[in-house]
């Protein structure tokens, strides 16, 4: 493994590892059944942050997920996932 992990790496397998847990985590089972949405905070808002998965968790998952914070070093990006 790289010691080296930068933020297109990092957002991808994060992106990848949360969309995949949630379709087969026991969170998503206790959601659905309890009424209670998981709560997500997006930590960096490039375009693979608010386009490559947090839209398509927003969109796919709306009866388990709730978007709770957004965070970014970059105002103008921040600005622009507020939208």
């Amino acid at each position: 493994m790289s010691k080296n992990l930068n933020r297109r790496a990092f957002l991808g397998t994060s992106g990848a590892f949360v969309a995949s847990s949630l379709m087969a985590s026991p969170l998503a089972s206790y959601a659905l059944s309890s009424g209670e949405k998981i709560k997500v905070v997006l930590v960096g808002t490039g375009v693979r942050g608010t386009s490559f998965w947090g839209k398509t968790l927003v969109q796919d998952f709306p009866d388990i997920l709730e978007f709770v914070g957004i965070c970014d070093i970059n105002p103008g990006r921040l600005e622009y996932a507020r939208g």
